[in-house]
């Protein structure tokens, strides 16, 4: 018989998450005045704009210090439609009431763009790296610190279109014995046709990516890791329903004193219900097998869900359910575990009856999870609510003392 396991009751009540954009300072700690932006330049081919943003702590001691960030982008249509390049530095400052903390190089965050495309192409090429000493008011603790390199490419060749893309990122920048330095390279090329009877696509992709730590590896982490990854699928659209099932192999091999290889393959079918305005459901089953040379134990997954949302008042109510299933267990029977979750949510817009510059909503969101293990004979029943009150700008201006589309926030 089975032992009812422990209750663990979690409740998070009234989280508030507020983004004020030129707006009176308020009396938040590590709140900010608001950013003020000056386009020194403006044009149809050339955008130059300073931005500046200064910390307020009115709850917080003398000594406290206050951060302060600076910015400064740039916009360049070199070619009409054609060909773009941005580039933005920004750079944050802590203020510690006895003067100015000089600046350095840890706290100076920067990217640049350089994009095109044209009837049946696009492409873009870009740069980023974040100092570990750079912070926004959105994320006053910092952030992981890295240098990311991307490229991303299209090519639309009729019914078909081939995707290009490559990445290179390195974390933690500076050598630590805390943080070790992580660096991570990946290649994908995607191909679509769309000239299959009935509206159905044909999506087919390969991927590879491998990780790396640059120093010694700590124990039980591995060295590298090299990872590849082949997806086929089909889709299928019309106006009232969408059908996607797809198929997802994927090997994966863990290099440092020994050498584990990880196999995985995965079947997926995802689909979307639309019969009326208003209302949609998303039926999803998923079945994944996965099977290690180092322990040699095949586990698999199986997982179903449910989820649908209803505009009950257009533009002003909302009702969300999500319903889901996990099964877990290994061919060894060394585990068996189900997991059953239930969750609902309804959002509100609170803009018709507050009327302001600002956008305004409330939720309310309660889950149940029930976890049953079949090996221990035990089952653990966790429930979770909470209110939500979200107060945003309408405008697309920046919070955190950086320019518009930044991506340091």
């Amino acid at each position: 018989m089975t032992e009812m396991g422990r209750r663990t009751y979690c409740i998070y009540l009234l989280c508030i998450a507020i983004g004020l954009v030129l707006d009176p300072p308020t009396t938040c700690d590590a709140a900010g005045t608001g950013p003020f932006s000056y386009d020194i330049l403006k044009t149809e081919t050339l955008t130059m704009r300073l931005t500046h943003q200064d910390g307020i702590r009115q709850n917080a001691s003398e000594q406290a210090p206050s951060l302060s960030t600076q910015n400064a982008s740039i916009e360049s249509r070199l070619v009409k439609e054609r060909l773009t390049f941005t580039a933005e530095l920004s750079q944050s400052l802590l203020n510690d009431k006895s003067g100015e903390i000089r600046p350095g190089s840890q706290d100076i965050a920067w990217r640049a763009q350089l994009s095109g495309q044209g009837s049946r192409y696009r492409w873009g090429l870009s740069t980023r790296h974040m100092g570990p000493g750079y912070m926004t008011f959105s994320s006053p603790a910092g952030g992981a610190p890295r240098s990311r390199y991307d490229f991303d490419s299209t090519i639309d060749i009729g019914a078909s279109m081939v995707s290009l893309s490559a990445l290179r990122r390195r974390d933690y920048l500076y050598d630590s014995e805390i943080n070790p330095v992580v660096e991570t390279r990946q290649g994908a090329i995607r191909y679509t046709y769309a000239g299959l009877p009935g509206a159905a696509k044909l999506l087919s992709g390969y991927s590879l990516s491998t990780m790396e730590n640059t120093q010694v590896p700590i124990s039980g982490t591995f060295d590298r890791n090299i990872s590849q990854t082949i997806t086929l699928g089909t889709a299928l659209t019309r106006p009232k329903w969408t059908l996607a099932p797809t198929y997802i192999l994927k090997k994966t091999q863990e290099m440092s004193s020994t050498e584990i290889d990880i196999d995985t393959s995965v079947i997926m079918i995802t689909s979307e219900f639309r019969p009326v305005e208003g209302f949609s459901c998303s039926p999803q089953f998923s079945f994944s097998n996965t099977s290690r040379t180092d322990t040699r134990v095949q586990s698999m997954t199986r997982q179903s869900a449910l989820n649908s949302r209803l505009m009950l008042v257009p533009g002003t109510l909302a009702v969300a359910t999500s319903l889901s299933h996990t099964n877990c267990r290994t061919e060894s029977g060394s585990v068996d575990s189900d997991s059953v979750i239930a969750g609902g949510r309804a959002d509100l817009s609170l803009d018709r009856f507050i009327p302001s510059p600002m956008r305004k909503s409330a939720s309310i969101q309660g889950q149940i999870k029930r976890t049953r293990d079949h090996v221990g004979q035990n089952t653990t029943d966790e429930w979770e609510a909470r209110a939500v009150l979200n107060i945003v700008p309408r405008n697309d201006q920046t919070v955190a003392g950086s320019a518009q589309r930044s991506p340091y926030r």
